[in-house]
């Protein structure tokens, strides 16, 4: 019988589930898949981190104290760091606005390894771009920096799970730069695929017949130069050795 931490989580696990397919939904009609794309304020989100968050709530408890109490020192560092917090949401924003992401090869895989895809991180202009993380959902995320160079090749892995083709879906690219307290996010589908093999099955030792000497070239079982007797046939056996005339008496091959 499933326990009551179950019974009490179900509920939760399925309206998750419910707002997770509404949001999925409403990132197909806003942000659509195409093999390049360059960020802009509509697809680019922000918000604050934990850090921000409890900043907020100092800013808030600050500017509360200053006007039960009057005090002008108060009032100006609520100020000063409510002004410094409007300056990183603009920083922040500006590190993935203008950055331009493109789909670059993608390799075949067996079912059970980790499927590559490149992605082609470019800028325009003199704006550098730095502390940039990106990685689809439930895989390692590698950062990408964009200060020197216009261009940026960057390999991220995907786990196939069935064969055929694969689509590793969107892929999230999120920045904290410049200090933190705040959170620029996005989801882009550039509408990648890869051909997912079957995963091979060990074929086991080879047959005596079949195998190699030191210098790699290719030897024949024993038996094979000089007559030595009748045996049962192997796999893998010539078919000039075969005895036709025992097959021919029905007693098998041999």
């Amino acid at each position: 019988m499933p326990s009551h931490q179950n019974i009490l989580l179900h509920p939760w696990v399925t309206l998750r589930g419910f707002w997770r397919e509404r949001f999925d939904a409403w990132l197909d009609r806003r942000l659509k898949p195409r093999s390049t794309v360059t960020l802009d304020q509509r697809r680019v989100f922000i918000f604050p981190t934990r850090f921000g968050a409890w900043l907020g709530i100092l800013l808030f408890c600050l500017l509360v104290g200053a006007i039960n109490y009057e005090n002008s020192l108060v009032f100006a560092l609520c100020f000063l760091l409510g002004s410094q917090f409007v300056v990183a949401m603009l920083y922040t924003f500006r590190n993935l606005s203008g950055l331009t992401l493109s789909a670059g090869h993608s390799e075949s895989v067996f079912v059970g390894e980790d499927a590559p895809f490149e992605v082609v991180f470019s800028r325009d202009g003199e704006r550098g771009y730095e502390a940039l993380y990106a990685g689809f959902p439930d895989a390692p995320v590698q950062q990408v920096d964009l200060v020197v160079e216009r261009e940026c090749r960057v390999r991220l892995y995907a786990r196939a799970r069935h064969r055929g083709r694969m689509k590793p879906g969107r892929m999230l690219v999120e920045t904290y730069y410049p200090v933190g307290m705040l959170r620029a996010w996005t989801w882009v589908d550039l509408g990648m695929e890869c051909i997912v093999y079957p995963k091979p099955v060990a074929a086991g030792k080879l047959p005596a017949s079949a195998g190699g000497d030191e210098e790699g070239e290719h030897t024949a079982g024993s038996g094979s130069d000089d007559f030595a007797g009748i045996r049962e046939y192997r796999p893998g056996d010539s078919l000039r050795q075969i005895a036709w005339k025992s097959l021919a008496r029905e007693q098998g091959l041999h």
